[in-house]
């Protein structure tokens, strides 16, 4: 199995469970995202770090836009200081996350 298809089923397992759990740091990263691309559309770094208000932000934003072993689950995509959703794993994050709000 190649890099990106570990990392795709790794989002399908731990995305739920961060919809379900909303306290997690993980979790109100990506809601915190969430809210802000329902809003504008267009999402800067600092505005998720200022919405979520996590103090190990960075730490943990970086362990969501990196492929890797122990990466928390590659959600996002930067360019310049732009944040969107990994293009392969966009629709089913949007989709858990319209479900997790019924």
């Amino acid at each position: 199995m190649i890099e990106q298809d570990k990392e795709i089923e790794k989002v399908k397992i731990r995305v739920p469970k961060w919809f379900k759990n909303k306290n997690q740091i993980n979790s109100r990263i990506l809601l915190s995202f969430l809210e802000l691309y329902e809003e504008d559309g267009s999402v800067m770094i600092e505005n998720v770090e200022h919405r979520c208000g996590v103090k190990t932000f960075k730490t943990n934003f970086q362990q969501m836009h990196n492929f890797g072993k122990r990466n928390h689950a590659k959600v996002f995509e930067i360019e310049e200081n732009n944040v969107y959703l990994w293009e392969p794993v966009k629709e089913f994050i949007l989709n858990e996350y319209r479900s997790s709000k019924l």
